[in-house]
């Protein structure tokens, strides 16, 4: 994979070697072009957006995270992401950097790397984007256009949350027996763009929306709110 020119600076290693015949490995911070950085930019940025009623990006990252760097090279320099930029405020944070910083990711409540939230234009909550998914044993990543697709999404005003409606009536023969292979249903966990998580029983799925119960009813989602389900 090629390094983009656009992002100068990415974290790269160089050894050093030392007169005793040993090496020593210096890692150079990574530069983000266009974006605000670290604490001093996130002041900044959150002025900025504020001016300018724009969605807000927050990207969380460190130096030695093989994930981070990939994320860096093939989405954040991507040409799709690079020509959303005008259109944002972006703001990278490495929390190893200083304790400010380290305030500002514990704020967000970020526990892993890399990190990634979107604040629509006049909110203060913060939507968090996950740029990979588990597929089997693997983790994917998504591609530029999922990406961005997936902020967009995340930086639109918050909706009203509708009403659950109520599965079809089913005919007398296609009802399901009582007994225990009902308790049975799969457990599932619903990660929706909006940023909600809805835990419960699946009770059905089509193409265009999943069904889940709980102890208070059932909801039937929209496949477009959900980001991701954890079955």
């Amino acid at each position: 994979m090629g390094r983009a020119s656009n992002l100068r600076g990415a974290s790269f290693v160089v050894c050093v070697l030392l007169a005793c015949g040993g090496a020593r490995t210096v890692t150079a911070k990574t530069s983000f072009a266009g974006w605000f950085e670290g604490a001093a930019g996130y002041e900044q940025a959150v002025r900025k957006q504020k001016a300018t009623k724009r969605p807000m990006w927050v990207y969380v990252y460190t130096e030695w995270c093989p994930y981070c760097r990939r994320m860096n090279n093939e989405l954040l320099a991507s040409s799709s992401l690079q020509s959303a930029l005008p259109n944002v405020v972006p703001v990278a944070i490495n929390p190893e950097t200083g304790s400010q910083e380290r305030a500002i990711v514990d704020q967000f409540g970020a526990n892993g790397y890399p990190s990634f939230f979107v604040i629509p234009a006049g909110s203060q909550q913060a939507q968090k984007i996950s740029p990979y998914r588990e597929v089997g044993k693997q983790w994917v990543m998504m591609s530029p256009q999922e990406f961005l697709q997936a902020c967009r999404q995340a930086a639109q005003p918050p909706r009203e949350k509708r009403p659950a409606s109520r599965p079809p009536a089913q005919k007398p023969e296609q009802a399901p027996r009582a007994g225990p292979e009902q308790s049975l249903a799969a457990q599932v966990t619903l990660f929706l763009v909006s940023g909600e998580v809805i835990i419960g029983n699946l009770v059905g799925e089509t193409v265009d929306e999943v069904t889940v119960g709980s102890t208070t009813g059932q909801l039937t989602i929209r496949r477009e709110d959900i980001q991701a389900m954890e079955r």
